[in-house]
C-alpha cells in the first residue's frame, strides 16, 4: 500500500509506503524525475519526502546495514542544494540529528533528556543508539546538486537482535506512535532549518566525540568540536580540521 501524506512543515508531498527496498534510493528517484522543474527552486528547497514502514536495503553510512524493527520511523527528504556552501550536506544531516534529539526530549518526561547526539550523527541514550542519520549527494544536472537525508529512529522498540539499541519508548512519559513522533519530528526540522546560520553552534552543544578517528590514515583521539571543526590529538601533534574531512572513526 502506498498514499500521499501533505505535510505543512516541509511543504512537500510525504509518500508514506509499507515497504521499500530504500527510502534513500526511493528519493533520489522522485529528484531525478522532478527535473528541470525543480531546478528553478531556490537552494535548500525540500522537494521530495519519502516514509515506510520497512526496508530491505536499508544503509547507513560507510555502506554499513542499517537494521530496522517494525516500530522505526524511517524517513528520507531530498533538498536542492546551494553549491556555493560546501558543507551544507553536513550542515542538512546536523539538522536532523538536532530535530532527533528535539523530538525525543518533547516525547520525554525529563527534560531535557538524557538524549545526546553522538559525532558524526548518532543520536544516543545512555544504554544504546536510538537513531542515525545518513547524508548522501546526488549530481541532478549540470551545476544541480541534490543532497538526500536518510533518519532512522527506533520509535516503539529497538531492533531484538542489536546490542546497545534504544528506543524512544524507553523514555517517553506517554504512549507514542511512529505517526505522532514523525510529526513532531518534520516540524521541528522546518524550525531548525528556518535558521541555517546557527545549526553548527546548536550542533556542538552537549555532543559527544568518538574515542578515535583516523585522518590521512593516521589514528587520532577527537579532543573538541567548535562549529563544524575538530581537534585531533595524534601521538606527536594536534591539528585542527574541517569536520566534512573525516569519514573513518570507532567506537
Amino acid at each position: 500500500m502506498t498514499d500521499t501524506q501533505k505535510t505543512s512543515v516541509l511543504s512537500v508531498p510525504l509518500s508514506c509506503h509499507d515497504e521499500l527496498e530504500s527510502t534513500q534510493d526511493e528519493v533520489k528517484s522522485l529528484l531525478r524525475s522532478a527535473l528541470p522543474d525543480c531546478a528553478a527552486l531556490p537552494p535548500w528547497k525540500p522537494v521530495a519526502a519519502v516514509a515506510a514502514r520497512h526496508q530491505r536495503r536499508g544503509r547507513g553510512r560507510l555502506s554499513r546495514s542499517w537494521v530496522d524493527s517494525p516500530g522505526s520511523m524511517l524517513v528520507s527528504i531530498g533538498f536542492l542544494d546551494d553549491l556555493s556552501i560546501a558543507d551544507l550536506p553536513v550542515l542538512f544531516s546536523h539538522a536532523a540529528a538536532l530535530a532527533v534529539r528535539q523530538s525525543v526530549d518533547s516525547c520525554s518526561d525529563v527534560r531535557p533528556s538524557a538524549c545526546r547526539i553522538k559525532w558524526p550523527n548518532d543520536v544516543v541514550l545512555p544504554h544504546g543508539k536510538l537513531a542515525g542519520v545518513l547524508a548522501e549527494t546526488v549530481a541532478l544536472a549540470a551545476g544541480v546538486r541534490g543532497t538526500v537525508i536518510g533518519i532512522g529512529v527506533n520509535v516503539l522498540s529497538a531492533p531484538p537482535d542489536l546490542p546497545g539499541a534504544a528506543s524512544v519508548s524507553d523514555v517517553a512519559s506517554a504512549d507514542v506512535s511512529i505517526e505522532a513522533f514523525r510529526n513532531v519530528f518534520l516540524a521541528e526540522l522546518d524550525a531548525i532549518l528556518a535558521d541555517i546560520s546557527s545549526i553548527k553552534e546548536r550542533f556542538s552543544s552537549g555532543l559527544v566525540l568518538p574515542q578515535t578517528v583516523f585522518f590521512r590514515g593516521k589514528p587520532a583521539r577527537p579532543t573538541a568540536y567548535d562549529s563544524g571543526r575538530i581537534t585531533l590529538q595524534f601521538e606527536d601533534s594536534v591539528v585542527t580540521v574541517d569536520e566534512a574531512r573525516i569519514n573513518v572513526w570507532e567506537g
